[in-house]
């Protein structure tokens, strides 16, 4: 969940010892179980059309050993798919849900694992020595919501990645992750849930300099104690000065918001370009780079994204906005008010800083960004320098136990102005 949540380090019901052993900060190498299901009981998406993705891309190395183990249950390969699966979940979940599969052969346990480290969303594993990341159920609460994995997702990840790769790509500065493969066991929705997974590739990013999640930024480095983004300020030789903040708030909005505008006045797509699903370049200069993961979130304005795509299709209800509105509400809620007031508030606790003045850079980035001979122009300055924003109040929502329904209160607009 999101690291600036009240609640981002719970993990119910693991114990202390669990939570020891899988929860990022410790950094301890997760064994994932491979497991095999039936190919009539999965369903999987990919973006090359390969069933076989895990296997032939993921654990090749397993080819054989898998074929001959499951030749000695009598069993053929080539009508089982590899699936993996995270230790706690493994160990507490799937005897739960799936034991009648396991008890007729469609799902069967393998004595073969694969070395992962867990990434900041603790459930998302970084895969030791492979260029990919998976994303796993595990049936434990972090911040508002319990981490399984929505069956839909599995499939419009790979679906969306396939239709839109060579349009997310064309900012040099701004890459989009792709999702390859997902995939969900054939029950029930609910139960479903607990089995799947989503293949992404991993985000790395071409430049010099450190990349990391952009969350960390506003963060303590544990080694020298220092805030991440005051590193990089002094890094550059710079120091943290009225001048070096300027320049970065400007480098970094210029970096990371006029694609996005992009992709919604093209495209009618909001990435979910939160802290925690972004990653950044920090390079000589001023040099900033970005990589967006997780499709999952987006929020997609199907009429306008039809005209560029005209036979996509999504499965997933919960990407589809009502309106455009919703579209421009998604990237507010995270590029404005997640990534730069996080970052504006954390530099205005220096006297040289003037909070309103690295919002007015913003304010001016976003409105060189919005392009007036393309679709949404209006609404988005309607939106993003309207007189209050909508957040949702997690504190509150945690409080009276809402997970789904979002409770929202108005605020003032930092960035507000006369349109």
């Amino acid at each position: 969940g999101h690291p600036t949540h009240p609640l981002t380090k719970t993990k119910l019901p693991l114990t202390m010892e669990e939570v020891r052993a899988y929860a990022p900060e410790f950094e301890k190498e997760i064994p994932l179980q491979i497991m095999m299901i039936e190919k009539d009981h999965v369903v999987c998406t990919a973006m090359d059309g390969n069933d076989q993705f895990i296997i032939d891309e993921i654990i090749p190395e397993y080819y054989n050993q898998i074929r001959v183990f499951l030749k000695s249950l009598g069993l053929k390969s080539e009508d089982y798919r590899a699936i993996l699966v995270h230790p706690w979940q493994y160990n507490h979940t799937i005897g739960k849900y799936f034991e009648a599969w396991i008890a007729k052969k469609i799902l069967i346990p393998t004595p073969f694992t694969i070395l992962s480290k867990a990434t900041l969303s603790f459930r998302t594993m970084s895969l030791i020595d492979k260029p990919y990341h998976v994303k796993l159920p595990v049936d434990a609460q972090a911040t508002s919501a319990v981490r399984t994995v929505s069956t839909v997702t599995t499939v419009d990840g790979p679906k969306l990645s396939y239709a839109l790769q060579n349009m997310l790509n064309q900012y040099p500065g701004f890459k989009v992750a792709m999702e390859p493969f997902g995939e969900y066991a054939n029950v029930d929705k609910d139960t479903a849930r607990q089995l799947a997974c989503i293949i992404r590739q991993k985000p790395e990013i071409d430049g010099k300099g450190a990349t990391v999640v952009s969350a960390s930024l506003v963060n303590k480095n544990p080694i020298d104690q220092k805030v991440i983004v005051d590193s990089y300020l002094e890094w550059l030789n710079q120091g943290v000065t009225k001048e070096s903040i300027t320049t970065f708030i400007e480098r970094y909005s210029q970096a990371l918001i006029p694609p996005l505008i992009a992709f919604i006045q093209n495209y009618g797509i909001a990435l979910e370009a939160h802290m925690q699903n972004t990653v950044v370049n920090l390079g000589p200069h001023f040099d900033i780079q970005f990589l967006v993961r997780d499709l999952g979130g987006s929020r997609i304005d199907l009429e306008t994204l039809q005209h560029r795509v005209s036979d996509i299709k999504i499965t997933n209800d919960s990407l589809i906005a009502d309106s455009i509105d919703a579209v421009i509400a998604k990237f507010q809620h995270a590029v404005i008010q997640n990534q730069m007031a996080e970052l504006i508030h954390h530099f205005n606790q220096y006297d040289c800083v003037e909070e309103t003045e690295l919002f007015n850079i913003v304010q001016q980035v976003v409105a060189h960004a919005i392009n007036p001979t393309l679709p949404h122009a209006n609404e988005l300055k309607d939106i993003l320098f309207g007189p209050t924003i909508t957040v949702k109040a997690l504190l509150n929502m945690r409080m009276e136990n809402k997970v789904k329904q979002y409770l929202n209160i108005e605020l003032d607009n930092p960035i507000k102005k006369e349109v």
